[in-house]
C-alpha cells in the first residue's frame, strides 16, 4: 500500500485528529475515506441511490437514538407514515449497536441538496414564465392570439422526473406551489405531479438567456426591470430559443 505524506497546520491537525476520535477512527482511516469519497463523487445522484453516511459519531448516533426511543413513546401501533414503536425501537437499536450497514434505513426519503444556484434558477424560470403568460393574456386582449401549438411551446409543463437533478426541481415547484407561490401552477401539479415525461431544462435555459437579454435591452432602453407584459416582439425572442432558432408561427402575422 502506498503511503503519502502531507504537511499540516498544528491546529488543522488537532482538529482532525478530534474529528477522527468521535468517529472512533485514527486519522489515516479518516483520511483515507475523505479521499475515495472525493474520487467517487455523484454515487449519492444515481436514481434509487439512499443517501446515508458511512459513519456516524458517537453522538450523532446517541442522539439518533434517544429521538427513535421518545418517539416510540408517541406513535401508535398503526402509524404507517411514522412508523410504529417497534420500528422506532429498532431503528434506535441499529445505532446504538453501529450497524453501518443498516444505516441506509435511517435515511431513506432523505434527498440529494439543490443547490442554492439551481433553487434560484427554477425561481428564475418561473418568474420568466409568469412574464410570458402577463404578455399573452395581453396580446390576447388586443385580438393577437396565438395557434395551440405555440401557446404550449410558451407554457411551463414541470420537468423530468427521470432526471435526477430536473426530479429535484420538480419538488421544488411543487413545494413554491403548495406554500401560495406561483400558485398558476397548481392545475397543472394536480394534473400531472409536474412531470413533463421529457427533458425541460437546457430549453428553459436557452429560454431564460433571452429572457434576460430582453429584461437587459428594456434596463438600457431607460424602463428599468419593467414589470409590463412583454409585447409580441419580446415574447417571440423568448419563444424562438426554446425552438432552437426557428421562426415561431403565430395566427397573424406580427
Amino acid at each position: 500500500m502506498a503511503t503519502v505524506t502531507i504537511r499540516l497546520e498544528d491546529e488543522l491537525k488537532k482538529d482532525l485528529e478530534a474529528v477522527a476520535a468521535g468517529r472512533n477512527q485514527n486519522v489515516s482511516e479518516l483520511v483515507r475515506e475523505l479521499i475515495e469519497d472525493f474520487l467517487s463523487p455523484g454515487e449519492v445522484d444515481r436514481p434509487g441511490t439512499v443517501l446515508a453516511p458511512k459513519t456516524l459519531t458517537a453522538y450523532e448516533r446517541q442522539s439518533l437514538a434517544t429521538l427513535h426511543r421518545i418517539l416510540a413513546r408517541l406513535v401508535g401501533d398503526d402509524n404507517l407514515e411514522d412508523g410504529d414503536k417497534e420500528y422506532q425501537l429498532r431503528q434506535a437499536k441499529i445505532l446504538e449497536s453501529g450497524f453501518t450497514g443498516l444505516y441506509g434505513q435511517e435515511f431513506i426519503g432523505i434527498s440529494p441538496e439543490l443547490s442554492q444556484a439551481d433553487c434560484t434558477l427554477v425561481m428564475d424560470i418561473l418568474d420568466m414564465f409568469r412574464m410570458i403568460d402577463a404578455g399573452l393574456k395581453a396580446l390576447e386582449e388586443d385580438g393577437e392570439t396565438l395557434d395551440i401549438d405555440n401557446k404550449f411551446m410558451l407554457t411551463f409543463d414541470g420537468f423530468d422526473f427521470q432526471i435526477e437533478r430536473e426530479a429535484a426541481m420538480a419538488d421544488l415547484v411543487k413545494y413554491f406551489v403548495e406554500e401560495g407561490r406561483w400558485v398558476e401552477h397548481a392545475k397543472m401539479i394536480k394534473e400531472t405531479g409536474g412531470n413533463s415525461h421529457g427533458q425541460r431544462l437546457p430549453m428553459y435555459q436557452a429560454m431564460l438567456g433571452e429572457y434576460n437579454a430582453v429584461m437587459e435591452a428594456r434596463r438600457l432602453n431607460g424602463r428599468g426591470f419593467s414589470y409590463t407584459p412583454l409585447n409580441k416582439e419580446e415574447i417571440t425572442q423568448i419563444a424562438n430559443a426554446k425552438t432552437g432558432g426557428r421562426q415561431l408561427k403565430t395566427s397573424r402575422e406580427w
